[in-house]
């Protein structure tokens, strides 16, 4: 770019240096390994990012002239990695078959639409964006669809080039009118936020961060989206494993590693809100047992930990979800205000009558069977899903109570008001017996001998005449 040098292939250029980097790794000299270290530690020390460090940083990095960006960037301006798709041939195309024309946009399209779809964007939803680049993403979210959904886009930036030159995208895009710009860090986002957004969306800014403020940044995140029903889609930047070691003295970059290992990292700090990178987590996985004997010390752990027993021990509610109406559906789920006048007339209205229907019943009766048996609960709650309807569930040992079915699609349903309520009841109220103790050896000890006797007398009766004389008893 800038035209320093040639080279006839640049697929070769990256392939000498991808296969030379180990060694090239090993080339700083003593002097420069020493002063990258105690860099690092007294930036550590007394560097440690603060709103004007930030603000420097980007100044450093963003308030270069929007034409140096434009010289590399495609068309839409965005400086985050695309998806690419077969019709660019893979993330490898260009070195495989070679550029073509608009490749680089159509990838980062598709990236666009992806987190948007991730983010579940509705009709009149109001989208925050952290880090808005140049705009891309909001601009994108409102001009196909703009009349469609009406939706609105809050974009918080600390860069001022960036910023004018949204203002002017956005006026040109005629949707100026729903793109916010805010020059601002997120940690001071307008009180106005609080709980306003249906959407979070951040495209590779988490690495700045960095691993000791990410509890803030989230927090700062969970005070934007509203409570009761709201996405955050989160994209960042991942490195191999043998390259942790030269980030993880940045005080400020948490650039993630293929896998944990048994490094701290923002997965970590993810997963303490409820977040689950659920595809970082499948390549984990894979990693392990790729390592054999790491993965078979991870298993025995894992085994051995509550996580390897999520058994009917554990199990608080039981529920069952059907996506569509079958068959195998235990319960009639539409509303007793919807059903035919005649059908008031059953001693069973809600129960389907279908040979399978009645084999679903059938297992989730074994499934609460198996609940009860396992705890010591006098009743348990239950719910059952089938489409937009719901039904709750009430078990003990006696029976069980069925509620009428309702359209839990809202934010407001009687199922979320339900589920919202066992998180909060006590283990009385979740039915569990508050006189059961644990059992003293000496009761263990006439359980056995109870459960002995008991098997004694299946047996026919010389048998058991020769058992207890071998006995003494």
């Amino acid at each position: 770019m800038g035209g320093e040098f040639e080279v006839s292939s640049l697929k070769n250029l990256l392939n000498l240096w991808l296969d030379n980097r180990l060694t090239m790794s090993g080339l700083d000299s003593t002097f420069s390994a020493a002063f990258t270290h105690y860099s690092a530690l007294a930036i550590n020390v007394l560097g440690r990012q603060n709103l004007s460090n930030a603000r420097w940083n980007v100044e450093v990095a963003y308030n270069t002239s929007n034409a140096f960006y434009q010289c590399f960037l495609s068309k839409e301006m965005m400086y985050s990695c695309a998806i690419w798709g077969e019709e660019e041939h893979g993330v490898r195309g260009d070195l495989t078959v070679g550029p073509t024309a608009g490749d680089l946009e159509a990838a980062q399209c598709r990236k666009i639409h992806n987190i948007l779809t991730k983010a579940r964007v509705h009709a009149g939803d109001r989208l925050l964006e952290i880090g808005l680049s140049w705009g891309a993403m909001a601009i994108e979210v409102l001009l196909p669809q703009a009349a469609l959904l009406g939706c609105t886009v809050d974009t918080v930036t600390l860069s001022r080039e960036q910023m004018e030159m949204v203002v002017q995208r956005s006026l040109e895009a005629g949707v100026s009118d729903r793109v916010r710009v805010h020059l601002c860090d997120y940690h001071d986002m307008p009180a106005s936020f609080e709980h306003a957004f249906d959407a979070v969306v951040t495209t590779e800014m988490i690495e700045a961060v960095g691993p000791r403020y990410m509890h803030q940044f989230f927090q700062c995140m969970d005070r934007a989206l509203k409570p009761d029903k709201a996405t955050m889609v989160i994209t960042a930047t991942s490195q191999p494993e043998f390259r942790y070691t030269d980030y993880q003295y940045m005080p400020n970059h948490g650039i993630t590693g293929h896998s944990r290992g048994d490094h701290g990292n923002p997965e970590d700090n993810c997963n303490d809100v409820g977040i689950y990178p659920t595809t970082e987590m499948a390549r984990c996985i894979t990693h392990f047992i790729k390592r054999g004997v790491t993965w078979s010390r991870r298993k025995q752990e894992v085994e051995e930990s509550s996580f390897g027993r999520r058994s009917w021990y554990w199990m608080a509610v039981l529920g069952q979800v059907k996506s569509e109406t079958n068959r195998t559906c235990a319960f009639n789920m539409v509303p007793d205000a919807l059903l035919p006048p005649d059908a008031a007339e059953a001693a069973e209205p809600y129960i389907t009558g279908d040979e399978q229907g009645e084999e679903g019943l059938g297992q989730l009766a074994e499934y609460m069977h198996n609940l009860l048996t396992h705890q010591h609960r006098c009743f348990a709650y239950g719910f059952y899903v089938q489409g937009k309807y719901a039904r709750l569930l009430y078990f003990d040992r006696t029976g069980a109570l069925l509620s009428e079915a309702f359209d839990w699609s809202e934010p407001t349903s009687l199922l979320h008001d339900f589920v919202w309520k066992v998180a909060h009841m006590t283990p009385e109220q979740l039915g569990y017996d508050p006189s059961a103790q644990v059992a003293s050896e000496s009761d263990l000890d006439l359980l056995r001998s109870k459960m002995a006797c008991s098997e004694l007398e299946t047996l026919p009766a010389e048998v058991q005449q020769y058992v207890l004389r071998r006995s003494g008893t």
